[in-house]
């Protein structure tokens, strides 16, 4: 019973983390799609890999943006 608890209260923790984190991570998202987008010619590849890793750290995480 207690380990049934236990992982009650865990999967409720894991999930709030979770929701908490999707608005800053969309935002980190749109913000470094924005930034390729309206830098691009401004960006060097350093910048651009940057960016990149970022959004793709995004990705991984579950959460993407969709603004074009």
């Amino acid at each position: 019973m207690q380990l049934q608890a236990a992982n009650r209260e865990l999967e409720s923790f894991s999930y709030s983390v979770s929701h908490d984190l999707r608005a800053p991570l969309r935002g980190i998202d749109g913000f470094s799609l924005a930034l390729l987008e309206d830098y691009q010619d401004k960006l060097d590849d350093t910048g651009r890999n940057y960016l990149e890793r970022i959004r793709k750290a995004t990705r991984r995480w579950g959460f993407s943006s969709t603004i074009c």
